[in-house]
């Protein structure tokens, strides 16, 4: 090997380099894995979670498709991003309420002594939605700084909700419709005379 040396010193200390490199890397692909595993366990929950910088009006989309939850890439306003999933997926009845509610110039105030705010709405496909603002991040002096918006479908919920409300509706009725029916006959027999 004419004129070539090898500095073993160089080698090796390249190669420990190399490897911290690479236990670097691992850490971090693991830490993401996490990140994942966790996005995923809640994804379960939510069909949309957004993740938003309040300060920045910015949103960054997680997207959910079965068993793979991850970033989407998609992002942007905040703001804009609310407005358009309002007049996209809400129910024109609920328009408002729901403009109000992700109005984000509001968030914090109605967020400063709670971890979570939520709505509920009919949308525009007919089933019944769960809007959630969940506290992510605040600063230094406890303002809130960034949030999730999250959404899931609450229609069966709901369905036994207004069932609920539907019978104990009737069963009021009913139960006025026997006092009455008690008082009547009262009456009746004291104008008849037989008390």
């Amino acid at each position: 090997m004419d004129g070539f040396v090898v500095n073993m010193d160089e080698k090796h200390a390249t190669y420990d380099v190399l490897c911290k490199v690479i236990e670097k890397a691992e850490a971090v692909k693991n830490k993401a894995l996490l990140e994942n595993e966790i996005i995923s366990s809640v994804s379960k929950l939510y069909f949309a979670i957004f993740r938003i910088d309040l300060l920045h009006d910015f949103y960054e989309e997680v997207s959910s498709d079965n068993s793979i939850h991850l970033v989407t890439g998609h992002s942007g306003k905040a703001q804009e991003k609310m407005n358009e999933l309002c007049h996209k997926f809400v129910a024109p009845e609920y328009c408002k309420a729901v403009k109000k509610f992700f109005d984000l110039s509001t968030v914090a105030r109605r967020l400063a002594n709670t971890e979570t705010i939520e709505m509920e709405y009919h949308a525009a496909d007919g089933n019944w939605h769960e809007a959630r603002f969940i506290e992510k991040k605040r600063d230094e002096y406890g303002q809130l700084t960034h949030i999730l918006y999250v959404t899931r479908i609450v229609s069966e919920e709901k369905r036994q909700e207004l069932e609920k409300e539907r019978l104990q509706i009737a069963y009021k009725a009913a139960e006025s419709a026997n006092e009455a029916k008690t008082t009547f006959l009262l009456i009746c027999r004291m104008i008849s005379g037989h008390p």
